[in-house]
């Protein structure tokens, strides 16, 4: 085989397991549903309750606790139209990193220098190469919905979560979190949820001696545009799709 057949292949193999390395089953939500409705939708119903959580946590006088339920806090799964974050994961110091852009059903990713462009409608992805202004298209196949900070809540053990407590609240990426904490005799963790949407941004956790990160950082919506999510128009295209 020629060498740069070879790096073509190696290539795809490690866009393919990119894609696939952080994927888990979540139940569908409803596509038609605009990023500011499903947030709405989601911020109505929670407000109240999360109101009188707080309201209650001022005259609690249990230390650690302050009346604040780690679960009451949490929001929903609902996905968001059009977000970005970078996903930042540490484990015992090797740090790996990705950012990703999306806009319903396609989006983009980077890590690793590689660029990945990806349309589920089409079932189309793309491998770009900026040095040489160059893509490689082939074929996408669906495994499943792609761990994000809308759906990481439903892959936490629930059965810890009445033994999870309320620690404060801080800033962190300019947006105010509370802090929670569980202590267990082989695991603990710390976890900083978006106070505005329920969402946890950030999950510090530790194992005996070994400690992890998984990080949602500068996670925004409304932001991304479709030029962030496009290949450029006068790329070079190899096209390996069916």
């Amino acid at each position: 085989m020629k060498k740069s057949q070879w790096k073509l292949w190696t290539l795809i193999a490690i866009a393919v397991f990119l894609l696939t390395a952080c994927k888990s089953e979540v139940s569908s939500i409803d596509k038609n549903d605009t990023q500011s409705e499903k947030m709405a939708k989601e911020a109505e119903t929670e407000a109240v309750a999360k109101t009188e959580v707080l309201k209650d946590s001022e005259t609690s006088d249990e230390p650690g606790v302050s009346g604040i339920e780690f679960e009451s806090v949490l929001g929903g799964s609902a996905m968001a139209d059009n977000y970005y974050y970078e996903l930042v994961m540490d484990n015992m110091g090797q740090t790996v990193s990705m950012k990703y852009w999306a806009i319903g059903r396609s989006y983009k990713t980077e890590t690793m220098g590689m660029i990945t462009f990806v349309n589920e409608e089409t079932g189309k992805m793309g491998i770009y190469t900026e040095e040489t202004n160059s893509v490689m298209l082939m074929d996408y196949q669906d495994t499943g919905e792609m761990i994000n900070p809308f759906t990481y809540i439903a892959s936490l053990d629930k059965s810890t979560f009445s033994q999870i407590r309320y620690k404060g609240e801080e800033t962190l990426d300019d947006k105010e979190v509370l802090v929670f904490e569980y202590s267990g005799p082989e695991f603990s963790a710390t976890y900083y949820v978006w106070k505005e949407y329920g969402l946890i941004i950030k999950m510090e956790s530790k194992v005996g001696d070994v400690k992890t990160m998984f990080y949602f950082k500068d996670l925004a919506f409304g932001r991304v545009k479709e030029e962030d999510i496009t290949y450029p128009e006068d790329a070079q295209v190899t096209d390996l799709s069916n």
